[in-house]
């Protein structure tokens, strides 16, 4: 739990500060809260690595050596939204915990999957990368689209685009990940990939997911 706690207060973007036992015990009871009402839910499918033609040189070197590869999304699902309308019309500082609650969360479902499938694939001597998620470096957000249809997305977890390419619900996550024959070269994913350089508060920090190791 208190690595978990220590995620969220990453993204609430205290630094080296360190919040208050109010802040603390508020993580603490959304999280719990989030646990008993949210129900997440992921698909997947692996398809040739020629099988779609992305246009992105980041993407690219992600995949270099594989021999297929993995469509990937996942959801905290349509609750999330209604708790986070809900502490927005009621306490505005309960809302900013938990969206941050909520970024934890899907990450940390996002890799106990990914795990999974690792796992998994490990039986027949195959190996992946980690999640390479449009909007990372110059792999566009407009492939999220492609990915849920690919797998069916809305029907089988309720996960759909609006016209920006943003998904609905908002707490959910799409990805391309690689399978290869052997264990791929670590190759960090870094902050210069990502989208939000610019202005992410969380930039250089180990508790950003974007600047983990790419293997699982």
């Amino acid at each position: 739990m208190q690595n978990f706690i220590d995620e969220v207060i990453r993204y609430l973007g205290y630094g080296e500060n360190v919040p208050d036992k109010e802040v603390i015990d508020t993580i603490t009871e959304i999280k719990n809260n989030a646990d008993l009402l949210l129900k997440p839910k992921s698909v997947y499918g692996t398809f040739g690595i020629g099988y779609f033609d992305f246009l992105s040189s980041d993407l690219s070197a992600h995949l270099k050596g594989a021999e297929s590869i993995i469509l990937f999304a996942a959801t905290l699902g349509a609750e999330s939204e209604r708790l986070a309308s809900y502490y927005q019309k009621t306490d505005i500082q309960k809302a900013v915990i938990f969206d941050a609650v909520c970024n934890a969360l899907i990450e940390q479902y996002c890799d106990c999957i990914c795990q999974e499938i690792a796992d998994k694939l490990l039986k027949d001597n195959k190996y992946i990368n980690t999640r390479f998620s449009p909007g990372y470096g110059d792999f566009s957000i407009e492939y999220q689209s492609l990915i849920l249809d690919n797998l069916n997305a809305g029907r089988r977890i309720g996960l759909s685009v609006n016209q920006s390419s943003l998904l609905l619900p908002q707490k959910s996550v799409t990805a391309v990940i690689g399978v290869f024959d052997s264990p791929p070269e670590g190759k960090a994913r870094g902050c210069d990939s990502c989208n939000m350089k610019e202005s992410c508060k969380m930039k250089g920090e180990s508790g950003c997911s974007k600047t983990a190791n790419s293997i699982l």
